[in-house]
């Protein structure tokens, strides 16, 4: 089964990916090109003592700077014995305003990159709790190391402010803990923004809520499993453009694709033959292989100014460019299901089998 979603989830992603490296002498790249340390995959022990169940992301962004401001909230269960401290990860440029467990306000210690919670009474062993953490992210320079990137699209007019946390690097825009094996049940990220933008992000889209001031406030919800570095939010000047895929194992239910585009004619118009390819490969391979995984909330596409892709569970972000490409891509891919006799070298079982 694992290889099966592993097969589906390849061929959604674009054939590219965002190349990052700073010359680190003792680093290594990451599946998607990503160079880090080696130093950067230890992680605290404390980490290891809760199991987050869910995030709450209630932030403010622009499309001006990387700057954002407010609140990371986490559900977590303890382990099988009494939480005494309870540690955290967040970047050490990122300004603590307050931390609350379980509604009441904590002092807190910072070490580099983790914060950390004494806890005056200790946390019952296997009983839940909540930490929230208020915070204020400064405006940066892109850097290789950032998570959360600002720039202007090249030939559109448009500014984006994304996130691009893989690895180890969403710790630099939300509190969060940085371990695989521990995923979030389910997320909210709540982004607000000015009114004449949008803001993409994980899961269903269940509400735009008027904030006063010429803000809104998007509210995205997801009850699949993630983990931290799949969250994701993208913010600029888009164009929604939505198109729907009816696997037959949805019966008479639809599986939305939603999509995010620079608000421009010509580049909508350039792109659409391209995302439309999406129906038919949804379809193709939820009726050979499994159901798309997340099919209850949607698959998406957000633009940014990558060089490549990163899919972000349900919305993945993407160059703009690469949906010139996309279209080709999909009718190969299901040309290659559909016929598998033209194509004997492909190996089905390959999780890249059909690059």
């Amino acid at each position: 089964m694992k290889k099966i979603y592993l097969i589906l989830i390849s061929i959604l992603l674009t054939t590219n990916s965002f190349t990052q490296q700073n010359g680190h002498p003792e680093s290594f790249k990451c599946k998607h090109g990503h160079t880090y340390r080696k130093s950067e995959q230890k992680s605290n022990p404390a980490l290891m003592n809760y199991d987050v169940k869910f995030y709450k992301l209630d932030i403010e962004a622009t499309t001006e700077s990387t700057a954002i401001e407010g609140s990371t909230k986490i559900l977590a269960t303890v382990g099988n014995e009494a939480l005494s401290e309870f540690v955290i990860e967040i970047t050490e440029h990122i300004n603590i305003d307050s931390v609350f467990i379980s509604d009441n306000k904590v002092e807190f210690t910072r070490n580099k990159d983790e914060l950390s919670v004494n806890l005056s009474n200790n946390i019952a062993a296997n009983t839940d709790f909540t930490a929230t953490i208020y915070y204020r992210r400064p405006a940066s320079a892109v850097n290789y190391t950032s998570g959360i990137y600002n720039s202007a699209v090249s030939g559109w007019d448009k500014k984006v402010t994304f996130t691009l946390s893989e690895p180890y690097h969403a710790k630099s825009w939300f509190a969060c803990k940085q371990v695989l094996e521990d995923k979030a049940d389910s997320t909210h990220i709540f982004i607000t923004i000015d009114e004449n933008l949008k803001a993409g992000a994980n899961g269903l889209l269940k509400a735009v809520t008027p904030m006063g001031n010429g803000k809104v406030r998007y509210e995205w919800k997801s009850n699949y499993p993630i983990a931290y570095y799949l969250l994701s939010i993208a913010v600029s000047d888009y164009t929604e453009y939505n198109i729907y895929a009816k696997p037959t194992e949805m019966g008479e239910d639809s599986l939305l694709i939603q999509n995010y585009l620079y608000n421009n004619y010509s580049g909508v118009n350039a792109q659409k033959a391209g995302i439309d390819a999406t129906v038919e490969l949804m379809e193709l391979f939820s009726d050979k292989y499994t159901l798309y995984p997340f099919s209850e909330e949607k698959y998406g596409h957000c633009y940014a100014p990558l060089g490549g892709a990163m899919e972000h569970q349900t919305m993945t972000t993407t160059g703009s460019h690469l949906f010139y490409q996309f279209g080709n891509f999909c009718r190969f891919s299901t040309n290659i299901v559909k016929n598998r006799s033209t194509y004997p070298y492909i190996n089905p079982h390959n999780n890249c089998a059909y690059y």
